[in-house]
C-alpha cells in the first residue's frame, strides 16, 4: 500500500470510530463488541490489526488506490470464519501483547492532534495535555472506569454543551452548600 500511497487513517478511524460495525460481518462484530466487556478497549487494536493480517495478500496485490478501497468496501460482505478471525486477534504469534502502558503513552500523544482536528482552541489543547499527563500514572494502575477518568473522557473527548456545563455548575454549588452545612 506505500507504492499506492495510502493512508490507512482514512479506513481505521471509521473502524475505530464505528467498532467496526460498518466494516464487517455482524457475527464478527458481536464477537469483537463481547472482547470490549472482557477485554477492554485493546479488542479494537488487535481486531484491527487481525483484518489487516486477514487481507494482506489482497492488500499487496493491488496497484491502485481504487484497488485498495474496493478490498475495504468488500469486507462487510466477506464471509469471515469468526472463530478463525478471534484466534488471530489473540495470536501471540504474530501480534506482540498490547501492554495497557503502550496504549496509555500512544493515547497521551495522540490526544492534541485529535483535539485539534476537532477544533480545540490551542488553550484547551494545552489544558487537555496537561490533565492527561497528571493521570498517566493513574491510568497505568487502574481501569478505565476510575472517576477521574471519565471526568477527562467526559470533559475532553465529548465537548460538554452549555447546559452540561450549568448543571455541573449547580451540581458544583449544591456539594459544597452540603458540605458547609454539614461542617
Amino acid at each position: 500500500m506505500v507504492s499506492v500511497d495510502m493512508n490507512l487513517d482514512s479506513v481505521t478511524t471509521n473502524w475505530i470510530m464505528c467498532l467496526f460495525a460498518t466494516s464487517l460481518p455482524i457475527e464478527v462484530v458481536l464477537h469483537i463488541w463481547d472482547c470490549i466487556f472482557t477485554e477492554g478497549i485493546k479488542i479494537l487494536f488487535r481486531a484491527g490489526l487481525a483484518v489487516l493480517k486477514m487481507i494482506e495478500k489482497q492488500l499487496l496485490s493491488t496497484t491502485s488506490f481504487e484497488e485498495v478501497l474496493e478490498v475495504f468496501r468488500t469486507l462487510r460482505n466477506t464471509k469471515i470464519d469468526v472463530e478463525r478471525f478471534m484466534k488471530t486477534c489473540f495470536d501471540s504469534m504474530w501480534m506482540h501483547a498490547f501492554s495497557k502502558t503502550h496504549i496509555v503513552k500512544l493515547r497521551c500523544q495522540h490526544v492534541p492532534v485529535v483535539l485539534d482536528m476537532v477544533g480545540y482552541s490551542p488553550e484547551e489543547i494545552q489544558d487537555a495535555h496537561h490533565v492527561i499527563n497528571a493521570l498517566k500514572p493513574l491510568t497505568l494502575k487502574s481501569s478505565l472506569k476510575s472517576p477521574r477518568l471519565s471526568e477527562l473522557h467526559g470533559r475532553y473527548l465529548f465537548r460538554p454543551t452549555r447546559h452540561d456545563q450549568t448543571q455541573t455548575q449547580t451540581q458544583t454549588q449544591t456539594q459544597t452548600q452540603t458540605q458547609t452545612q454539614t461542617q
